[in-house]
């Protein structure tokens, strides 16, 4: 017995899975970052420091970014 994976598709799936749980990572990210922006609360996801979460979300947000980047296929960019 045999089974027979298409490979690409697999990789195509795993990547898109990756891709939507990163952009819900940035999103996140974001909504923390604007929030540190606009009144200076943060609920201390890196740091207590508001200027050094701000800092550190800045820093994963380039890194969701470029991850996203990444594991698109071009046709989708």
């Amino acid at each position: 017995m045999f089974i027979c994976i298409d490979l690409n598709n697999l990789i195509t799936t795993v990547d898109r899975i990756v891709v939507q749980e990163l952009e819900e990572n940035l999103q996140s990210f974001m909504d923390s970052l604007e929030r540190i922006q606009n009144t200076g609360e943060t609920y201390g996801i890196f740091s207590t420091d508001p200027e050094q979460d701000a800092k550190d979300i800045e820093e994963h947000i380039k890194a969701c970014k470029l991850l996203i980047a990444y594991h698109t296929p071009f046709d989708e960019l």
